[in-house]
């Protein structure tokens, strides 16, 4: 559900104590719609964020290494990743300082 939540455990013993947990709260906002395509790109791709937030798009090379950081607007923006070698790259997107998806893409 959307909004503050409320959590808490209570266990019960087979002997018979009862213990409650610390009530934990979480904020669950709506789930953002994220889309990257196409997945097999040459020079562009776009990255369709679904939110009016911006954000940013960080790729890495297949051994870890970081090789781009791109700056996401509100809805869609083409990502100009030409710089980049042939080869198999994951990403990462943040929004409002959260990993709001993940995914692998081709350069060929």
């Amino acid at each position: 559900v959307d909004g503050i939540n409320y959590y808490q455990i209570k266990q019960v013993d087979i002997n018979g104590p009862v213990m409650l947990s610390y009530v934990v709260s979480v904020n669950k906002g709506k789930a953002i719609s994220i889309n990257v395509y196409p997945t097999v790109f040459t020079t562009n791709f776009k990255v369709d964020n679904g939110s009016n937030k911006k954000g940013m798009i960080q790729m890495y090379s297949a051994d870890g290494k970081a090789v781009l950081q791109y700056p996401l607007s509100a809805g869609i923006t083409v990502v100009n990743a030409a710089i980049l070698a042939k080869g198999i790259y994951l990403y990462k997107i943040i929004i409002d300082g959260v990993v709001a998806a993940t995914g692998r893409m081709i350069k060929e």
